[in-house]
């Protein structure tokens, strides 16, 4: 069982002024849709591309040699403990994904940061969700393998600057703090020159169904609640002591001063 990502679909064709009535031409389909990267300058692809060229070795492994594989495109799982915040159990300059990134903001008081305005969309799934599909894969491989399957909720699709009013609603909500706000930023300036993202990742169920009876139960809003309980538990305290040593840090030379 390989693990890709969402990713390798690329842009959907709607993106490039196709028909968006047409669910064609912007639903992901595992055996049907063609993927659409961007230009070598665009160098974020180089993810999609490298991911995209493991699965066609594998498939070519498959044909050529008999290889039982079965591929899983994971989209945007979330779940409790699914990442790190930045300069307490990661690099401090580290970017790590969409949730983590808004909940590093909330829980330090500062906006969450949308890249272009957060005007692309994302479909996210719940971990424990997730985990079942794969265990199905795992215990059916006569249905399994020889497929690439996509691993989503196409339920929980969400323009990221509504993700981040929900999270800001929601974090009030848990903590009883203050809402926090949002400021954007050009992707250009966030993540440097060469910066291209997906617009839109739709996946079809209809395979997973098909072969696995797969359909993933779990909202976005209890996902997203679960998932934030467990990092305000686990990094709220920290952050608030790492705030405080950088506030008693940058105070010392004004006492000095005096």
């Amino acid at each position: 069982i390989h693990f890709s990502t969402c990713e390798v679909y690329g842009r959907t064709l709607s993106s490039y002024g196709l028909d968006a009535k047409d669910e064609k031409n912007w639903l992901l389909d595992e055996e049907t849709t063609p993927m659409i990267m961007g230009p070598v300058s665009a160098q974020r692809w180089c993810y999609a591309c490298a991911k995209q060229l493991v699965e066609r070795l594998i498939f070519a492994h498959g044909t050529e040699n008999g290889l039982k594989f079965t591929i899983v495109r994971p989209y945007n799982w979330i779940g409790p403990r699914m990442d790190y915040i930045p300069g307490v159990d990661g690099k401090d300059d580290g970017q790590p994904r969409v949730l983590a990134s808004f909940m590093t903001a909330l829980m330090k008081g500062e906006p969450l940061v949308l890249v272009n305005g957060g005007e692309v969309f994302r479909t996210f799934c719940f971990v424990e969700d997730a985990c079942d599909a794969v265990m199905r894969m795992i215990e059916h491989p006569d249905k399994s393998s020889g497929h690439a399957f996509n691993v989503g909720n196409p339920n929980n699709n969400i323009q990221i600057s509504k993700l981040a009013e929900l999270m800001i609603n929601m974090y009030s909500k848990i903590t009883g703090k203050p809402k926090g706000t949002t400021v954007s930023i050009s992707g250009e300036e966030y993540y440097g020159k060469g910066y291209e993202d997906s617009d839109l990742r739709i996946p079809s169920m209809k395979l997973v169904k098909k072969q696995l009876d797969w359909t993933p139960p779990t909202s976005l809003e209890t996902a997203m609640e679960a998932t934030m309980r467990v990092f305000i538990e686990k990094y709220s305290d920290k952050l608030a002591n790492l705030k405080r040593s950088a506030d008693e840090a940058a105070a010392a030379p004004a006492k000095k001063a005096k």
